[in-house]
């Protein structure tokens, strides 16, 4: 008789250990978000650019760019790539994106 009392304890306790939760809470950082983008300049022809012309389209451009919180203060600097392209990991929250500009040109704007 004890041997039927054992075996579907045994088979309880196994059960239960299984469903245990092997990972243990621990805290862990905020998830990360980023920002990404392309930098842009045009235009790149002088005077009207008839509407359709691909030629004078605007084209990338490596830049650097500060990356501002919700109080304004610089928190990053990053450069886009040779293509204008750009991407940096940042905790959620608000930020602004401001390009620098040349010196006297190009003449970047928010």
């Amino acid at each position: 008789m004890a041997k039927r009392i054992i075996i579907p304890l045994l088979i309880l306790t196994t059960l239960l250990s299984a469903c245990e939760k092997k990972n243990p809470i621990t805290p862990t950082q905020p998830p990360m978000s980023g920002i990404s983008g392309q930098v842009m300049i045009g235009p790149v022809c002088p005077g009207p650019v008839a509407i359709g012309d691909t030629l004078c389209a605007d084209q990338p451009y490596q830049a650097m760019i500060t990356i501002l919180d919700s109080e304004n203060k610089e928190i990053s600097r990053i450069q886009s790539d040779n293509t204008g392209h750009f991407s940096i990991a940042l905790p959620p929250g608000i930020y602004t994106i401001h390009p620098i500009s040349g010196e006297p040109f190009p003449r970047a704007s928010d």
